[in-house]
């Protein structure tokens, strides 16, 4: 069930952000690529999904990322999400709706 989650906010998330799943997980440092994984990392963390079940799903993905690197864009996303309606508006809708969905 974690992973169909983590397939489902990867998919949404990089939609909203307007990219392909290929382009979300490719070794980019441009800033919407890397607020989309944040965001990602955030909202799998909010449901419970495990750093170390978010690196498998990465790395079946082809995206290798570190403990640290997971950790750091979870904190980053939340405090985007304490700080911008916005991004607090996209994580509610995308945790609520996926609760009802389960």
């Amino acid at each position: 069930m974690k992973k169909v989650l983590f397939k489902k906010f990867a998919i949404s998330m990089a939609e909203k952000f307007g990219l392909t799943l290929e382009e979300m997980f490719a070794t980019n440092k441009e800033h919407d690529v890397v607020q989309s994984r944040w965001m990602l990392y955030y909202l799998c963390v909010e449901r419970n999904i495990s750093i170390g079940y978010i690196k498998k799903c990465l790395a079946e993905q082809g995206y290798k990322a570190s403990d640290s690197t997971i950790t750091y864009g979870y904190k980053k996303a939340s405090q985007l999400v304490a700080t911008d309606s916005d991004y607090k508006q996209l994580t509610t809708e995308h945790l609520e709706e996926n609760v009802i969905a389960e």
